[in-house]
């Protein structure tokens, strides 16, 4: 799976973690956090098995309840 990896200093809405299509921001001071990579690298998996997944995921309550379970 490819993806992008960056460390930020501060995210939207107080997230330690945000994936964007192919693209994973982390907060620095998360660097070391191995879960929330894990995690944000799942929805990378899902954006490549469905290029709507962000459409869906922000406009669906339903996707995105099923998204982060």
């Amino acid at each position: 799976m490819i993806y992008l990896r960056f460390y930020v200093d501060s995210l939207p809405n107080g997230f330690a973690g945000k994936a964007n299509m192919f693209v994973i921001r982390i907060l620095k001071s998360h660097k070391d956090d191995k879960g929330l990579l894990e995690h944000e690298k799942v929805h990378v998996r899902q954006f490549w098995r469905c290029p709507l997944h962000g459409v869906f995921y922000r406009y669906s309550i339903e996707y995105r309840l099923k998204a982060e379970v």
